[in-house]
C-alpha cells in the first residue's frame, strides 16, 4: 500500500490529529506530509475525513490467476 497526499491539501491538520504516526504538518510548506507508509485504521480514518480528499491510499493490484 502507498499513502500519498496530493496538491489539494490545505494544511488543516486533521490528518495529523487523527493519525500522528502517519502524517505531520510541514509548517514551512503549509501542507501535511506523509511520515509513514504503514497503513493503520487511523490512516484510513484520516483519508475518509480529509475535507478536500487530498489523502489517497493505493492498494496493490491483485493478480487474478
Amino acid at each position: 500500500m502507498t499513502v500519498k497526499i496530493n496538491f489539494r491539501c490545505i494544511g488543516c491538520g486533521i490528518c495529523e490529529h487523527i493519525a500522528p504516526n502517519s502524517f505531520r504538518l510541514d509548517d514551512a510548506k503549509g501542507v501535511s506530509v506523509v511520515q509513514s507508509q504503514i497503513v493503520t485504521d487511523a490512516t484510513k480514518k484520516a483519508e475518509e475525513l480529509c475535507p478536500v480528499n487530498a489523502i489517497k491510499i493505493d492498494l496493490p493490484e491483485q493478480s487474478i490467476e
